[in-house]
């Protein structure tokens, strides 16, 4: 699925503030505004070294939410990775290392899986 409408605005405002999250010290979670992001985009589980991906390592994944430091998708198994790379957007496609911070079982049994980005790669 691509972005459309508002998710576009949202995702340029993302990478700008990737940029300057660089020269900034850490931001607190709970202030970031968090904005709802249904869209599936495709996730790689990986550690802290992406470099070894392939294309076969993607995965479609339900979004849940954005924020300027990180995303939540759904998962159908709780994740065993400490780092994800996410592809957002579309062709090309935008890299983007994050860190898997926490995750939960939800209702329906898939679990949310919540990441703080660490850096773009592309």
């Amino acid at each position: 699925m691509s972005l459309q409408g508002n998710d576009t605005i949202v995702f340029e405002h993302l990478h700008y503030l990737l940029d300057e999250q660089g020269r900034a010290e850490s931001f607190e979670r709970r202030r970031l505004e968090r904005k709802a992001f249904r869209t599936v985009q495709l996730v790689a589980e990986c550690g802290p070294d992406p470099s070894q991906l392939t294309s076969k390592d993607f995965e479609k994944r339900e979004c849940f939410d954005i924020s300027l430091n990180g995303i939540a998708y759904f998962c159908a198994y709780q994740p065993t990775c400490s780092h994800v790379t996410v592809a957002i957007g579309q062709v090309p496609l935008r890299f983007i290392l994050a860190e898997v911070r926490h995750s939960k079982q939800v209702a329906d049994g898939r679990w949310l899986v919540g990441c703080q980005f660490v850096k773009k790669l592309s």
